[in-house]
């Protein structure tokens, strides 16, 4: 006579959404020699390996006993807690505060570098800063802060422009933060220079040479530096405006 078998799954799992996958492994009695494996899934091993949540059963055989068993997979949540929308930061005027807003109770914080277990730390030196949070569950999440000496220069030029004397968006000009030593070039479709200047203040009026240029696609390049940093090299930026007639 065949003794009788004993299956166990183990106890039901509960992970965290960065855990992928989930092996799930059967302990039998008196061992797992000679048996049919049949799971839930289809799968026919001793073990099976899942990624998404539910319940799952398998059934054990040996020609004569059987024997089943069955195990839950679930997801836990992360913490909630909101980021604030922009993780770059500058020292221009002194000491700042990273902060994030929790959205539940009982959240672990913990910053590196940093000290204390709180929502907020104030920063007065230049670095990358990360925060980890974690909730009542262990779930962790993870935000990183960039924080320089000086903010970083910013400049833009519009998509496009309509010089055609309506006294409506008829110029084409820079929009610019902490920027100085500026080349502003703009080039027409045969790779000819008709705009340059070194002045943030000037404006492009749609013509070269006093003449109206075509409607259509012009290229732009920029060289620029930072106002707060006139050592660092400078910059580059390189787009496209259209002229519309």
């Amino acid at each position: 006579m065949k003794p009788a078998l004993t299956l166990a799954l183990g106890n039901d799992r509960a992970v965290c959404p960065d855990v992928r996958e989930v092996t799930f492994t059967s302990t039998v009695n008196p061992d797992g020699s000679g048996l049919d494996y049949r799971w839930s899934t289809g799968a026919t091993t001793p073990q099976i390996t899942v990624s998404q949540p539910g319940r799952y059963s398998l059934e054990i055989t040996n020609g004569v006993c059987s024997a089943r068993d069955t195990v839950q997979l679930s997801r836990l949540s992360l913490p909630k807690v909101r980021f604030p929308a922009d993780n770059l930061y500058c020292l221009n005027e002194g000491p700042i505060t990273l902060a994030v807003e929790p959205q539940q109770a009982d959240l672990n914080f913990l910053w590196l570098p940093g000290e204390g277990n709180q929502s907020a730390q104030i920063i007065s030196v230049p670095g990358t800063y990360q925060v980890l949070i974690t909730n009542p569950d262990g779930c962790t999440i993870t935000q990183q802060f960039t924080v320089n000496k000086y903010r970083q220069p910013r400049i833009a030029v519009p998509d496009a422009f309509s010089p055609n004397g309506d006294g409506q968006n008829d110029e084409l000009k820079l929009f610019h933060e902490g920027v100085s030593d500026v080349e502003w070039l703009t080039y027409n479709r045969w790779g000819s220079v008709i705009f340059y200047t070194t002045d943030l203040a000037k404006r492009w009026d749609g013509t070269y040479k006093g003449a109206p240029c075509d409607s259509g696609v012009y290229a732009y390049l920029l060289r620029y530096k930072s106002a707060m940093e006139p050592t660092r090299p400078a910059l580059h930026k390189a787009g496209q405006v259209v002229l519309i007639r």
